[in-house]
């Protein structure tokens, strides 16, 4: 697997396509870091960052995937200084050590809170994931660097997967010059899906950054951009920003284009990490599928993709904030409760919980599977 920025493409490639390859997935929503975890994982003694052991019991899922995708809704400035949370983020850079440790290795930096740091946060943000080897989506250092990498895709044996990532907007901050924020914008992103299919496009996903906080059910305006992208050939919508988990879809939908195809819609994603304790946004879960992609003879479109082995893991944040260790832990939440919402033997649950957290645990398992099916993965 190789991720490139843009290169040309010819038809020809086509005849050395192996005749299909599946390759997996796991995507989450917004990775964030609230004043508490700030508070939280900063060692007093040493007087440094540590955020491994909110990922170290989910750690192990994303190995078992090649592509794992997130949405890094803070900045990192790379300045003590600068560090904060709500309503303007800057973490350190221990946040995305943590982050690579658990193996995501691609991240959309599109977002409402792209610009919280300046231009100082947008570039140090794209400067320390490029140095860890983490793709990265939606923010650009100047006109050449937009250049370069606007068309972001990955090259599997041949087959391409373009991936693009897009905000609403930047809370009403300007976005410095010479940097670039990746926006909601239709002539833009009919120009992009375009061009990636000239470019070879087997596959094209869109990142959204969109609709309204905490609503549970996707609204008019994400509706809206997720049928344009889709008329414009998009295969895979990957959304973030409501906080809270919407439905998801996979369904057939034709485009412009004349393609009649299943499409995959993730409306919301959730809260993967935040410090966030409202209801429903404790939570996210971990969307995993196959893509198979096959030669496709029978039309002038050159593959046939195919989503298989749609699931997801179900997610909670534990703060602990009065016991030692594991602060904001990532709980799969399949490990205490099944799908009849029984609790399962404590022997396979990662840490021991409390009354009040095993109890708010199950609500947001109950209201996961009402909201999302029972097609989730039982660990």
């Amino acid at each position: 697997m190789n991720c490139s920025s843009t290169k040309n493409t010819s038809l020809i490639d086509s005849i050395f396509l192996p005749d299909s390859i599946r390759i997996s997935f796991s995507a989450v929503g917004d990775l964030m870091v609230h004043s508490s975890q700030l508070e939280a994982n900063f060692d007093k003694i040493t007087k440094k960052f540590d955020f491994h052991q909110s990922f170290q019991f989910v750690e192990p899922i994303f190995q078992t995937t090649e592509i794992n995708f997130g949405n890094l809704e803070t900045t990192l400035p790379n300045d003590v200084k600068l560090v904060s949370g709500y309503p303007e983020f800057g973490s350190p850079n221990e946040y995305a050590y943590a982050i690579k440790d658990s193996h995501f290795n691609i991240l959309s930096t599109a977002n409402n809170h792209s610009v919280d740091k300046g231009s100082l946060g947008i570039e140090n943000t794209i400067r320390t994931l490029k140095s860890l080897e983490i793709s990265q989506i939606g923010t650009y250092l100047n006109q050449d660097d937009y250049n370069s990498r606007r068309d972001f895709f990955i090259n599997t044996h041949g087959y391409k997967i373009f991936i693009y990532n897009y905000t609403y907007g930047t809370n009403g901050l300007l976005v410095p010059e010479p940097n670039i924020v990746r926006h909601i914008d239709e002539i833009v992103i009919q120009e992009d899906l375009k061009r990636a299919k000239e470019l070879g496009a087997d596959c094209i996903i869109v990142s959204y950054h969109y609709g309204g906080e905490y609503l549970r059910e996707p609204d008019k305006e994400q509706i809206r951009w997720v049928n344009f992208a889709i008329d414009n050939g998009a295969d895979i919508i990957l959304g973030g920003h409501p906080h809270v988990l919407q439905k998801f879809e996979l369904k057939e939908y034709s485009d412009r284009y004349g393609e009649s195809k299943e499409r995959l819609i993730l409306y919301s994603m959730g809260n993967f990490l935040s410090g966030q304790r409202y209801p429903y946004t404790d939570g996210g879960a971990i969307f995993q599928w196959n893509l198979k992609m096959e030669k496709n003879r029978s039309t002038i479109q050159r593959t046939k993709n195919t989503i298989e082995n749609l699931h997801y893991i179900p997610t909670w944040v534990y703060p602990n904030l009065k016991g030692k260790g594991n602060k904001y832990a990532i709980l799969p939440v399949s490990k205490y409760f099944d799908k009849s919402l029984k609790e399962k033997d404590k022997s396979i649950q990662p840490m021991e919980l409390d009354t009040q957290s095993k109890s708010a645990m199950k609500f947001f398992m109950k209201s996961t599977i009402e909201l999302l099916g029972d097609s989730l993965l039982d660990l």
